[in-house]
């Protein structure tokens, strides 16, 4: 969304030093995406905490939160497979 680049652009002129999230999977599309926008953040002082899920600063951290982000992206994937087959299927039903 523009209010998104927004945001990613202004963190640049180190107007806040922390961005909320709800959960990490509602950060980005996918974790591809996560990892440039967050490379971005952090070159400009800004850390991505989640209001849910409680992630260490340490190694386990790191793992824990590309755990949750892969698993995400499965998710989606996955979803979007079950829809796709479940309309193939009603197509062919009718």
């Amino acid at each position: 969304t523009p209010e998104f680049q927004n945001m990613i652009k202004d963190s640049g002129k180190r107007l806040f030093d922390m961005v909320i999230v709800w959960k990490l999977d509602r950060f980005a599309r996918n974790r591809y995406d996560s990892a440039r926008y967050k490379t971005t953040l952090k070159k400009n002082g800004v850390k991505v905490v989640s209001a849910t899920e409680i992630i260490s600063n340490g190694s386990e951290g790191i793992l824990l939160e590309s755990l949750l982000e892969g698993y995400a992206e499965y998710y989606s994937a996955d979803l979007a497979e079950k829809v796709s087959r479940g309309m193939t299927e009603n197509v062919l039903k009718s």
